[in-house]
């Protein structure tokens, strides 16, 4: 008997946390009746969501027949120029992290056209830099629109704005 992958293994622990997700969503309160859309919504997306990648994980784990080994060793060949790594990831990662702070005072809007202008900045150069300046404002221009006015969902203003 052979014992199980890594990967099966953080698949088995993944689905585990989806799943105890899942039950504490269906154990959240009714909603109220003020309320647009059910408290219940956007975790029990999250649970659906996390219970694909769970899926995806555990058959990603099993023994890959010769041919889909080499056609994936020649996708990561590729991926590898364009991921970023060194200190371009590290430049992202702490583009994110800054911009989770600035969520909290400057709101959902800035801190979107921050984390997409650096990115397309980091990704692209100068050379693209009034297109990545508007698709910087008019993506998180637009989910903002689509969760308040669609989904009934406000997303933070911050502190300065409030």
């Amino acid at each position: 008997m052979s014992t199980p992958s890594v990967d099966r293994i953080f698949a088995a622990v993944f689905l585990s946390g989806a799943i105890a997700v899942g039950i504490g969503t269906y154990l959240l309160p009714d909603p109220l009746a003020f309320q647009q859309v059910s408290a219940k919504v956007w975790p029990a997306c999250l649970v659906v969501a996390a219970l694909l990648v769970g899926v995806l994980l555990w058959l990603e784990g099993r023994e890959a027949p010769a041919a889909v080994k080499r056609a994936d060793q020649a996708a990561t060949e590729d991926l590898d120029d364009e991921t970023p790594s060194g200190w371009l990831g590290w430049a992202v990662a702490g583009g994110v992290a800054i911009s989770g702070f600035a969520m909290t005072l400057l709101g959902y809007w800035v801190a979107g056209i921050y984390l997409i202008a650096l990115v397309a900045l980091l990704q692209d150069g100068r050379a693209n830099w009034k297109r990545n300046a508007l698709i910087a404002i008019v993506m998180p221009g637009a989910a903002y629109f689509l969760f308040t006015h669609g989904f009934g969902q406000f997303l933070p203003l911050g502190l300065l704005f409030e």
